[in-house]
Order: C-alpha cells, then sequence, then structure tokens
C-alpha cells in the first residue's frame, strides 16, 4: 500500500512543483509590466512573459 500511494503522489508534486515555477515566473514578469513606463518596455515584457509561459 505504501509504495502505490508514493507513485501515485509523486508525479502531483512535480506536477505542483512546475505550476509553482510558472506562477512565479508570471507573477515576477506581470510585476516588471505594471512597472514598465514605456510602450517598448511594456513590449518587450509581454514578449517575456509570452515566452515563459507554455499556452
Amino acid at each position: 500500500a505504501m509504495r502505490s500511494t508514493t507513485s501515485v503522489a509523486y508525479p502531483l508534486w512535480r506536477e505542483t512543483a512546475t505550476f509553482a515555477c510558472h506562477a512565479i515566473s508570471v507573477w515576477i514578469l506581470s510585476k516588471a509590466l505594471r512597472s514598465a513606463t514605456t510602450l517598448h518596455t511594456a513590449r518587450t515584457a509581454a514578449r517575456a512573459i509570452g515566452r515563459s509561459v507554455p499556452i
């Protein structure tokens, strides 16, 4: 029973870690986007967000 629980929990943990990693990236980049003062900076930040987050 112990072994089957681990095999189920591990992929779930990995998915959660991947999601958290993306969430942190998005948060940092959206923070950069909010602090962008020019349209050029905003476009650059938007492009960076588009590259880092697979839709």
